[in-house]
């Protein structure tokens, strides 16, 4: 009686599970990527790639060595690839755990959407678009920390959107940990820490019910904190410059080179030599070139200074707003590849397909994010409540838009990219609830 009882019950189980659509979506997905995947090489590499390759090959992090340049989760996963594959066809089997990576990141999405909205047909027809479009798929095969920043960041959007539905001591708990992981992968990330403290406090401040369950969330984000303050502090110890890593002084470097603003640093021995090897117009790599010579000659400290001082010139203002409108037209994502063999043939047809699936510019996500901060104002005041959902989007969104146009001149689609998912979900959500009253649009207690 027993058994036949827990053979209906499995068959429930089975038949729930086969009217899920996202059974027949992943199907779907997995054969238009084998397509998709073929059209582009086989692994993609950047100027980026060879350093997470081998930065931790002989020396460990338990041993207290930690790179000035590359945070060690990445690395990390690349070690237990080569543990497990061995040294041949390396970059060839990262390709392949990042492409099987992004699968779960699929579910990932699939599963927030039907947290957020109830359309079938829209959750269907996103996780599509999320899951074949080549401006995703690509970073799949570079060997870079991006397929591994989306699941992160899908992991803690799942995690935030479920608390905000049924608050938890473990889902409060997750949040620092999961933070912590993606700034040890991606530093640029650092922005969801200030994002979630405040997260954590105004919940604290105005959910009194929650109190002790925030406690917990109190207690990771301490955790993450004091883990990131250890962190610099042994950069600091190895390389004497308190920070995740050194990129963002070369960035600023590549800034001040690019916008020009050195020529208005008059009589300063850094200028003169700048402008020992400057060419019209300097090129990327041109910047890059000049970087290394200036980083030969002079202290990252006075770098540091010299980039300060340049940074406050109305040149370098003047770049930064061209930045801005100039990037508006471009779309959010790129499908160019690199690494070999480089098809061009190829390469316009998935960027033709990639701007066809995600028409999304950056110019329209200035628009979005403006709407949404009125919104949140005007929802703040006639409700006198945050709208969580909303704020969650608004704020990462424009976070990530904030650090790759004030910390970094080039491959703006690229640092853009942790939003790519982000953006999907939140315009997913603004279709789904589009027919709701004006007070349930985008409101957690209406998922």
């Amino acid at each position: 009686m027993r058994h036949g009882k827990e053979k209906v019950k499995g068959k429930l189980i089975v038949n729930k599970i086969l009217k899920e659509p996202i059974i027949y979506l992943l199907v779907l997905i997995a054969i238009i990527q084998g397509i998709v995947y073929s059209n582009m090489p086989t692994y993609g590499e950047t100027g980026d790639s060879n350093g997470y390759l081998h930065v931790y090959d002989s020396k460990s992090i338990l041993k207290g060595y930690i790179n000035e340049s590359r945070p060690p989760v990445y690395p990390y996963l690349i070690r237990v690839i080569r543990k497990v594959e061995g040294e041949e066809n390396l970059e060839v089997n990262i390709a392949k755990v990042q492409k099987f990576i992004f699968f779960i990141s699929i579910i990932l999405f699939y599963c927030i959407l039907k947290m957020l909205i109830k359309n079938k047909l829209i959750i269907s027809i996103l996780t599509l678009i999320f899951g074949i479009t080549p401006s995703i798929l690509i970073w799949n095969v570079y060997i870079v920390t991006e397929a591994l920043t989306c699941l992160e960041i899908l992991i803690l959007t799942y995690i935030t959107v479920k608390y905000l539905k049924k608050p938890s001591r473990i889902l409060s708990s997750l949040m620092g940990i999961v933070i912590l992981l993606m700034i040890l992968t991606k530093p640029a990330l650092i922005y969801f820490l200030p994002i979630y403290i405040l997260f954590i406090v105004l919940r604290y401040i105005l959910e009194k019910k929650e109190r002790k369950t925030l406690l917990f969330g109190i207690g990771s984000l301490v955790i993450c904190c004091l883990v990131l303050v250890i962190y610099c502090c042994q950069i600091k110890n190895l390389y004497g410059v308190f920070g995740l890593t050194n990129i963002s002084g070369i960035n600023n470097v590549l800034s001040v080179l690019d916008s020009g603003a050195y020529e208005e640093i008059q009589n300063n021995p850094i200028t003169e030599t700048i402008m020992q090897y400057v060419d019209e117009p300097i090129s990327d790599n041109k910047t890059y070139e000049i970087n290394g010579e200036l980083e030969k000659k002079y202290s990252k400290e006075e770098l540091n200074e010299y980039t300060n001082l340049a940074m406050k010139t109305k040149r370098y203002e003047e770049y930064m707003f061209n930045k801005i409108i100039s990037l508006g037209s471009e779309n959010i994502g790129t499908a160019h590849p690199m690494g070999e063999p480089e098809n061009e043939n190829a390469i316009n047809n998935l960027s033709s397909i990639s701007r066809l699936l995600i028409p999304i510019t950056f110019g329209f996500i200035y628009i979005i994010i403006l709407i949404s901060i009125v919104y949140l104002i005007w929802y703040l005041i006639k409700y006198k409540k945050i709208n969580w959902i909303c704020a969650f989007f608004t704020s990462t969104i424009f976070a990530n838009l904030f650090t790759f146009f004030v910390g970094a001149p080039f491959e703006p689609q690229r640092l853009f990219f942790p939003s790519m998912c982000l953006v999907l979900l939140y315009i997913g959500t603004i279709i789904g609830k589009i027919k709701l009253k004006e007070e349930n649009l985008l409101d957690e207690k209406a998922i």
